[in-house]
């Protein structure tokens, strides 16, 4: 979404020491989402990657936790 990679460390703070819960994995998109100004262009809106930036972090985060949790089982 944008030249470079950005790191969310904001989002990356939220995460440490918290259980994976739907709500955590939401409060981490937000924060990454928050920390990033994405470039417009004729694809989207900066608005629109902001929360496209929101919505694959939650998912990828809800994901992964899955995952995980299968693997314990």
């Amino acid at each position: 979404m944008a030249e470079s990679p950005h790191r969310a460390v904001e989002a990356e703070q939220l995460l440490v020491g918290q259980q994976p819960t739907v709500e955590v994995a939401a409060a981490a998109g937000a924060a990454a989402a928050a920390t990033c100004r994405p470039p417009a262009d004729l694809v989207g809106s900066s608005q629109y990657r902001q929360n496209l930036i929101s919505l694959l972090t939650a998912r990828a985060l809800a994901n992964a936790a899955e995952r995980a949790q299968r693997r314990i089982e």
